[in-house]
């Protein structure tokens, strides 16, 4: 099994690029942002852990953890966004190391682990090779505006709370630029599909790394809990037709 790291800035079109990755071959995918949100879910670790800290100002009028609203609440106090980090680690782990393993006893021979904070809380070292969407800001400021409706000054705040794009870009090893087309992106996307599913190692060759891994992410993830940037508490991804 081979992990493949994806990970990008805010509307730069990262779940557009797994959604053809996935149509494309590859075999599977472990998604950090439906992690969250099943922890998320009523009656669930983190669920639990956020009510308590912060109360029911975050909270919808199902009951259920209000991501934008959380959101907003940890954009604005860092104290809050620190708490949220040591709240989140536990189950955070725990979901990526269900992921992991589920996949090992399935034999996927490649798996995507899709997160928007994969440098920041180190995931990207136990990952074979990590792909980066890029773009320009003015193209990420404007696609932001559009999609969520925000104003420009909101929309650069939010993209400057974040590990810049292009930090993350220098360090990968393979680029995906998003500034043109969708046409450009899925042809930028299907190039690079073969080279990450090349020198796979079968499981049983793996089967103690992976052991040792699951052990590793939740010590790392202990140690040096996330920043989580207000966004990363939204839904990161970008909706097709406004990848062009």
């Amino acid at each position: 099994m081979r992990l493949i790291g994806l990970t990008g800035g805010i509307a730069c079109g990262k779940s557009t690029v797994l959604k053809l990755m996935l149509e494309n071959g590859v075999g599977g995918c472990i998604d950090m942002d439906v992690v969250t949100r099943e922890t998320q879910e009523p009656g669930c670790m983190a669920y639990r852990r956020i009510v308590k800290e912060f109360g029911d100002d975050v909270l919808d009028e199902d009951g259920k953890i209000d991501r934008e609203a959380l959101g907003e609440l940890i954009f604005k106090d860092a104290a809050k966004r620190r708490k949220l980090n040591k709240l989140m680690w536990l189950p955070l782990a725990l979901g990526l190391l269900h992921g992991l393993v589920s996949h090992f006893i399935l034999d996927t021979a490649v798996v995507i682990l899709d997160a928007p904070l994969l440098y920041e809380t180190g995931l990207h070292m136990i990952c074979s090779k990590v792909v980066v969407v890029n773009v320009e800001k003015e193209v990420q400021v404007t696609r932001l505006m559009g999609r969520d409706k925000r104003s420009r000054a909101d929309a650069e705040a939010r993209i400057e709370s974040q590990m810049p794009v292009g930090l993350k870009a220098a360090r990968a090893h393979f680029v995906i630029s998003n500034n043109g087309t969708k046409e450009e992106l899925m042809a930028a996307t299907r190039e690079v599909i073969p080279k990450l599913t090349q020198f796979t190692l079968h499981r049983f060759n793996t089967l103690w790394f992976y052991l040792v891994l699951g052990v590793a992410v939740l010590l790392a993830l202990k140690l040096r809990p996330a920043e989580v940037t207000p966004d990363a508490a939204e839904m990161d991804g970008v909706d097709p037709s406004s990848a062009a």
